[in-house]
């Protein structure tokens, strides 16, 4: 009874101000403002996928990725319009563009399905440009903004520095591959909470996750293998993002 005697007063205490806010504030009133937001924290992500290449009709490579949870840097700035959306609710539109730190990838290299006793490893930046949409609750209402925000763009992956260790038999496998910037489709959905310090700042923090969309390595550089290298068809990541927002 005690806990329902405090939670209770709580929640009416909540409706009552979003009803009286309600009545004292117009939606339609509210013109667009422009927002510059820069967001950025700690990705992680445990990218790799296994995969067999045939070089000919008696020869094969099997690159076994070690899926490990890698964690880097990632960031974003997003240039929007903010107008209202519904009662209580304004609406952010615009575009963004962001980056990551490098990736490391690894694993093992099978010839014929037989161990060959090297290694491999290279590394990923990813870079996207996006449409993003966001909405969140009106600060003059809650002095606590939850907000959601998604967003769909072309994502631009750089695979590079490819080696193995030790260096591989050139007689079996490649022992390099070129760099190469693959561009796809990325997304990314997430949700958050935000506040206001005044008429102009918010400070606000958030979670994310993300489909960085396809890497490849570029074409063999040893002789006479010509085939592409190792590729991922998603790199799908987990974003804990810090954001300022400035409203002018």
């Amino acid at each position: 009874m005690t806990v329902k005697r405090l939670i209770k007063p709580f929640f009416l205490s909540i409706f009552s101000v979003k009803a009286i806010a309600g009545g004292m504030y117009d939606d339609t009133a509210i013109g667009w403002t422009k927002v510059i937001t820069l967001s950025g924290g700690p990705a992680w992500s445990r990218a790799g996928e296994t995969q067999t290449l045939y070089l000919n009709s008696v020869l094969s490579n099997r690159y076994n990725a070690q899926k490990d949870t890698r964690l880097m840097g990632t960031g974003e700035i997003f240039f929007a319009l903010q107008g209202p959306f519904a009662p209580g609710i304004l609406g952010q539109l615009g575009i963004a563009a962001g980056g990551t730190g490098e990736a490391k990838m690894q694993g093992t290299i099978d010839v014929n399905f037989i161990p060959s006793g090297s290694r491999y490893e290279y590394r990923t930046n990813h870079w996207n440009a996006s449409i993003r949409g966001k909405l969140l609750t009106d600060p003059r209402i809650f002095f606590i903004q939850p907000y959601i925000t998604a967003a769909i763009g072309a994502a631009f992956n750089y695979a590079y520095g490819f080696r193995t260790i030790p260096l591989i038999s050139p007689l079996t496998s490649s022992q390099w591959f070129d760099s190469n910037t693959k561009v796809g489709f990325t997304y990314s959905i997430g949700g958050g909470i935000q506040t206001s310090f005044n008429d102009h700042w918010q400070v606000g923090v958030g979670y994310e996750f993300s489909d960085w969309g396809k890497s490849e390595l570029g074409r063999a550089l040893t002789i006479p293998w010509t085939h592409t290298g190792p590729q991922l068809d998603h790199i799908y990541a987990h974003n804990v993002l810090f954001s300022l927002s400035y409203l002018y």
